[in-house]
């Protein structure tokens, strides 16, 4: 099968102006290397002076300006945009709008190193693979991923067996020892929350203790019932759905 893709080096302002029309017509990505400047007009307004940027239209209509630093784009349009491509004073005018609610780009372009209309095939699958830590921040914000009425109280605790990752009380007021593995829980990591329990259930009989992970060893699991302890399956992209990275600093204590 032949590829509907076009590459421009230093096009004419009409052969960027012809390519876009194809990449929008075939519902292609397109992308413009060039000096630019942008006006948005909407909720707010904005202007941004002339500047070497790039320009990118996705098949879904969605519009990215990005400068040449930075992960973020400067302007950008969501995916349903009507595209207008003409001409004015000189430059090639590319407008995005959008509908509701009413808002509009204008990207006025003098000159371009690049245009291009690429068929990029794209079925993969996404997987957030979460550490631990993150994990635990996703259960910190939303505990009812161990249990309905679970309150964390802080988390890693120091003990003199180690460190909590999680401790806090159920509904019903108990004190309750959650310990995180993103992978199987083996003996060892039953052994290690029996430490913790054990120590805490000194001076409060009713203390309980939760290893939280994918999946439990069958050894573990044996071990698990005989040490009266509980195992809640949590999975990372289970939690994935709830932790953003780069919200600022995790919370060290609920109290």
């Amino acid at each position: 099968m032949l590829s509907r893709s076009k590459v421009l080096i230093k096009p004419s302002q009409e052969q960027a102006a012809e390519l876009l029309h194809y990449a929008l017509q075939n519902q292609l990505l397109a992308i413009l290397a060039c000096n630019c400047k942008v006006d948005y007009h909407g909720r707010a307004s904005s202007r941004l002076e002339w500047g070497e940027r790039l320009v990118i239209i996705k098949r879904d209509r969605s519009l990215l300006i990005h400068r040449n630093t930075g992960y973020e784009p400067v302007n950008w349009q969501p995916p349903g945009c009507l595209f207008h491509v003409s001409f004015s004073e000189g430059n090639l005018l590319v407008r995005a709008v959008r509908k509701s609610p009413h808002e509009v780009v204008d990207i006025f372009i003098s000159d371009l190193q690049l245009a291009a209309a690429l068929e990029l095939s794209d079925y993969g699958a996404f997987a957030m693979y979460l550490t631990e830590e993150d994990m635990k921040q996703a259960v910190l914000k939303n505990p009812f991923l161990i249990e309905e009425g679970f309150q964390p109280i802080t988390e890693e605790r120091s003990l003199p067996t180690g460190f909590v990752d999680i401790l806090g009380r159920d509904s019903k007021g108990n004190l309750v020892v959650v310990e995180l593995k993103r992978e199987s829980a083996d003996r060892e990591a039953i052994i290690q929350l029996y430490r913790y329990v054990e120590h805490l259930r000194k001076g409060n009989p009713s203390v309980r203790g939760i290893i939280a992970a994918p999946k439990i060893t069958k050894s573990a699991h044996i071990l698990l019932k005989a040490l009266k302890l509980e195992f809640k399956q949590l999975t990372p992209e289970v939690c994935s759905k709830y932790v953003k990275r780069g919200e600022g600093e995790p919370l060290k204590s609920l109290t």
